[in-house]
C-alpha cells in the first residue's frame, strides 16, 4: 500500500469550490465519497480497485454517523464510491499509521479505500517523482468539477514524508475539497503528487501543506 504519497494540505468561503479554480473537461481520474447518498469528499483513483483520500475524511464522517471516529473502517460497505453512473461499495478502508502521531498537518492526512469491484472508465495518473516537487515547479490543484494552477514554493520534512509548500496566495482548496488530487505537471504531463486536504471551514488565501 503505497501510504507514503505526498499529501497536498490547504488551510480550508463556499463548499465544493477551489478558489482562483476554472471547470475542467473530465476529472475521471477522481471520485466522489457518499454514506446514503450524501457526498461528504472525494477520492483519487490509484488502480482500478482502489481510491486515496484524506483521513480526516473518514474519521469525521465516522464521528458524525457513530460519535467514532474509525466507524468507517469497522464498516466500510457504508462508503460508496461514485464515478460518473458506476457505484460502488468499499471493501475496506485503511488509514495512514501516522495519521494519530500528530495534532497538527505534519501526519499523513491519507485513507486507502479498497473498492468490492473495480472501475470502469477512470482515468489513472502515474505519480510524481519526489525529485521533481522543487521550487517553481508547476502544480494543479484538482477537485469538484474545477483545476487552479498553483507552484510549489518550498520543501521541507515531515511526519511520515516529503513536506511541500505550495503557493496559496491565488488558487486553492475550499471545504468540501479534500480528497481531491494534487498534480504535479512536468513537460506538459500530469503526475500524481499527492491528495487535497481542507481541513478548516472556508478557503485557505495564503498558503497550503503538502506530505
Amino acid at each position: 500500500m503505497r501510504i507514503h504519497a505526498l499529501l497536498f494540505f490547504f488551510f480550508a468561503e463556499s463548499a465544493f469550490a477551489l478558489y482562483g479554480g476554472r471547470a475542467a473537461p473530465s476529472e475521471r481520474h477522481l471520485v466522489k465519497l457518499q454514506v446514503s447518498n450524501e457526498t461528504f469528499c472525494q477520492g483519487v483513483v490509484i488502480s482500478s480497485d482502489k481510491v486515496l483520500t484524506t483521513a480526516h475524511c473518514i474519521e469525521g464522517k465516522g464521528q458524525e454517523i457513530r460519535s467514532s471516529s474509525l466507524i468507517l473502517t469497522y464498516y466500510p460497505e457504508t462508503v460508496t464510491i461514485v464515478s460518473g453512473r458506476q457505484k460502488i461499495s468499499a471493501k475496506a478502508i485503511t488509514l495512514a499509521p501516522t495519521y494519530f502521531d500528530s495534532p497538527d498537518f505534519h501526519a499523513e492526512d491519507l485513507a486507502l479505500i479498497e473498492l468490492s469491484s473495480p472501475l470502469k472508465n477512470a482515468d489513472i495518473l502515474p505519480w510524481a517523482n519526489k525529485a521533481h516537487l522543487i521550487p517553481g515547479a508547476d502544480l494543479v490543484l484538482s477537485a469538484s468539477g474545477e483545476i487552479a494552477s498553483s507552484k510549489v514554493l518550498r520543501r521541507v520534512n515531515g511526519l511520515g514524508g516529503l513536506v511541500i509548500l505550495s503557493d496559496g496566495r491565488n488558487a486553492g482548496v475550499c471545504q468540501g475539497d479534500s480528497g481531491g488530487a494534487l498534480i504535479l505537471v512536468k513537460e506538459g504531463k500530469k503526475y500524481l503528487a499527492g491528495v487535497l486536504s481542507a481541513q478548516a471551514n472556508g478557503c485557505a488565501k495564503r498558503h497550503s501543506v503538502s506530505y
